[in-house]
Formats: structure tokens, sequence, C-alpha cells
């Protein structure tokens, strides 16, 4: 498959998504990750949207350990953990590595430290509120809420420190309306966009001819 096929495929697995049929679109992930393996032929940006599709969709099932096993894969030739390193060096839309720090940061809440959760969250969350600001207002509600979410989730039965809120508090006051506690959520991803799908395939190339530069002036050093 050439990429305009593979990011074609990436709309219709993306389709099911919004959709709810998350069966449809996990099935829809998995077959395109398939077919970019069996055509030996791995684009970084088509890697990192599936992933983040396959992490939403593992998310709004309720399957926490697929999708913790997907974001911690750790394995050198293991397609997740590539397509984990290119969606953490932003190779896709800025939108993309928004919602892949909402999926972090969820999955962060669930770690076991509460004060390492905490800092995570309150980290990842003060970025992606950062950016619905400037450029994506109507994200703020869910950011608020699922901020909320995870700190309540850290700390369980416990009362929350008041400074742990400070942050997210001062985010809520400056909205024109109260936010409402709900179930938390999760934007969709980005459109895959073959403009960006192409410049993200030219910067890999660039820089695996760089690299075989250097492999070839070490040889000859």
């Amino acid at each position: 498959m050439n990429l305009e096929e593979l990011c074609q495929a990436g709309e219709q697995a993306d389709a099911h998504l919004e959709a709810g049929r998350l069966e449809e679109a996990e099935e829809a992930y998995v077959n395109l990750l398939n077919r970019m393996i069996d055509d030996e032929e791995i684009q970084a940006f088509v890697l990192a949207k599936l992933t983040l599709g396959l992490l939403v969709t593992a998310l709004q099932q309720g399957n926490i350990p697929a999708a913790h096993e997907i974001w911690t894969a750790s394995e050198e030739n293991d397609p997740f953990s590539l397509g984990i390193q290119c969606l953490e060096n932003a190779q896709t839309a800025d939108h993309d590595f928004i919602v892949y720090l909402f999926v972090a940061a969820f999955l962060h809440s669930l770690g076991t430290e509460p004060a390492e959760a905490e800092t995570a969250v309150n980290d990842y969350m003060s970025r992606i509120c950062g950016y619905a600001a400037s450029e994506s207002p109507e994200m703020l509600p869910m950011a608020v809420n699922n901020w909320r979410q995870h700190l309540i989730e850290i700390y369980e039965d416990r009362e929350i420190p008041p400074e742990a809120m400070e942050q997210v508090e001062r985010v809520a006051e400056g909205l024109d309306e109260p936010v409402v506690s709900g179930p938390i959520g999760l934007p969709l991803p980005a459109p895959w966009t073959l403009e960006l799908a192409e410049e993200a395939e030219e910067a890999e190339e660039a820089e695996e001819a760089e690299e075989a530069e250097g492999d070839e002036g070490d040889e000859g050093a």
C-alpha cells in the first residue's frame, strides 16, 4: 500500500472510532499495522496515528490493560514502542500529540505512587490546557473535568491536598461557565492529512540518510 492508501485506511478506522464502533475500529487499526508489517515498509506517521487510535479505542472500551500494554511497550522492534516514540516526538499533527497527552494523563493517574502520578497528571494537563486555550478552547471543559477526575482517582478516599488542585482550579476560574463533573472524556485524533504524512516521510528519509553518512564516515576514520 502506498502512503495515500494507508492514510485512507486510517481514516476509515477513525470513522469507526468516531461512530462508536469500537471493535471495528480496533480491527481496522490492527489490519493497517499488519499491512505495513507485511509490506516491510513502516511509516512513522502511520505508525504513530494507528498507535494513538488503538490507545483511544482501548480506553473507550474500558480495556485499561490493553491500553497500558501499548503505552509501556519497550522492546526495540515492537511496533507500538516505535509508535509511542513517534507520538512523543510529535511526528503527527499537534492535535494528535495533545490527544496522546490526554491518554498519558489518564494512565498515569492509575499509578501506585500518588506523588509521581500527581506530578505527571499536573504536567500533562497543564500542557493540554495551554494548547487548548490558544488553539482549541472547546477542549477546555473536557480537560478541566478530566484533570479533576484524575486527581480524585489518585487520592481515592483521601482528602486531596489543596495545593494539588491549585493549577486546575486556576484554569477553571478562567472559563465562562462552570465545568460540571462527569465521566472522563477523550478527544478524537486529527484527520489523516496526506501532506503531513508526506512531510513526516521526507523527514524520516533525511534522518536515515544522515545516519548512513555518519556510519560511512566512522568506517573511513
